[in-house]
């Protein structure tokens, strides 16, 4: 618990304390690790805070196993402290924002880690003078979403998977680029030959060449895998993810599905792009 200054709040309402920015470093460990840090909460009512208060703070003041935050009001010089709150989660002072929430009465504290999308979500609710903790949770959007892609290419709907894919931020921490543009081209594949076997030759060539999104989101030309110049003076982009012999198979499929499509050039250049190929 944060230890009270001898400054005291001369307030029968309020059984809080008021410090100063200096006051608080010099008794903080965690401001003098990083730096001085005050989240503003929002919406917090006008109502809930004591006289002369412009609004509601989060100030962290300790960071080891658990986060200590002042729930602190601002007045004119300094804050009246309210209480001393825990978060039991990963902080990162930088991207943490905190506000209101109306409907249910609470007081919500969001921290996002650097370079993900991973947040872990605090809330307390009013208790007396302070307030007390009701619920820690953390959601990620980002690998929703790559699980959401993953299910979609297993499904053989690449085309939505490749649209889902850009729902993923920050994407250099959640998969492998070139990993996962070798997902698409065998999901791609898959799909390829269910439609073939069908009869339907254009929707079948169609699958081929609807992950392009995709492809570029990974750091690759839509259309790589027929690049001959690429493949011959780079090689196979996906080694470690796909062998010559399973790239070359998949070129000679989409050169037999484009030729029954009636699309001699892609044929050509599928035929052309898979003989550089060092086969097993």
């Amino acid at each position: 618990m944060f230890a009270a200054p001898a400054v005291l709040m001369v307030s029968a309402a309020i059984s809080g304390f008021f410090v100063t920015q200096q006051e608080i470093e010099e008794t903080s460990s965690y401001v003098e690790e990083v730096f001085f840090a005050c989240i503003v909460v929002e919406y917090y009512p006008e109502s809930m805070l004591p006289p002369d208060a412009s609004e509601m703070d989060l100030i962290p003041v300790r960071s080891a196993d658990v986060t200590e935050l002042l729930a602190a009001a601002a007045v004119p010089g300094g804050w009246i402290v309210m209480d001393t709150l825990v978060s039991n989660g990963q902080f990162n002072e930088a991207k943490s924002w905190a506000w209101w929430d109306d409907e249910k009465g609470q007081l919500v504290l969001a921290s996002q880690m650097p370079f993900r999308m991973f947040t872990f979500i605090t809330v307390w609710q009013p208790a007396g003078h302070g307030f007390e903790l009701v619920d820690e949770y953390q959601e990620d959007p980002s690998e929703d979403a790559l699980a959401d892609t993953e299910a979609l290419l297993d499904s053989g709907l690449v085309e939505e998977a490749s649209q889902r894919l850009f729902d993923v931020f920050y994407p250099g921490w959640y998969y492998s680029s070139e990993e996962m543009a070798a997902k698409f081209l065998l999901a791609s594949w898959n799909e390829a030959k269910r439609r073939a076997e069908q009869g339907d030759w254009s929707g079948a060539l169609a699958v081929y060449f609807c992950a392009g999104p995709a492809y570029e989101q990974c750091g690759f030309a839509a259309e790589w895998f027929i690049d001959y110049e690429s493949l011959r003076d780079d090689g196979n982009p996906f080694g470690i993810w796909m062998h010559d012999q399973e790239l070359a198979d998949i070129l000679d499929h989409l050169a037999f599905v484009a030729g029954n499509a009636g699309e001699a050039d892609i044929q050509a250049r599928a035929e052309h792009a898979s003989k550089v190929l060092q086969r097993s």
